[in-house]
């Protein structure tokens, strides 16, 4: 029995999704490599995990949406899917990330100057007694 034309473009959705998932992931990768600068072998290794961590989130929607019955379309959706992360909302993600990351980082600074302010001001005053 044969799956409906419906059924398919349902499958092929969840697919081009599952390249915006992968894509996604792989732009949140990447914002984290720049900020870290792995050495080689660490490149290495998240590489393999980045990969891993990707089949596996392919496995599930396949699994999901047609109990892992691959299809030709469904090859072309997730590559549809990270065609069209990559050339929309990409560079938007990565400015976000880096945008987020800035204000996170400033306010962390501003909090820990806050709980040392008062440990510093103590030591300021032990050395005008010394």
């Amino acid at each position: 029995m044969g799956v409906s034309s419906g059924t398919q473009l349902i499958y092929f959705i969840h697919s081009v999704l599952g390249g915006f998932a992968v894509s996604f992931l792989f732009d949140l990768y990447r914002f984290m490599r720049i900020l870290t600068r792995p050495k080689k072998l660490a490149t290495y290794l998240e590489d393999f995990l980045f990969w891993m961590i990707s089949t596996l989130i392919l496995a599930v929607i396949l699994y999901y949406s047609n109990n892992i019955e691959l299809r030709g379309y469904e090859f072309l959706g997730f590559a549809a899917g990270a065609f069209l992360y990559f050339y929309t909302i990409s560079r938007f993600v990565l400015k976000l990330s880096l945008y987020i990351f800035n204000i996170s980082r400033r306010i962390f600074k501003t909090f820990v100057k806050l709980i040392l302010y008062p440990m510093n001001l103590m030591l300021l005053l032990y050395k005008k007694i010394l």
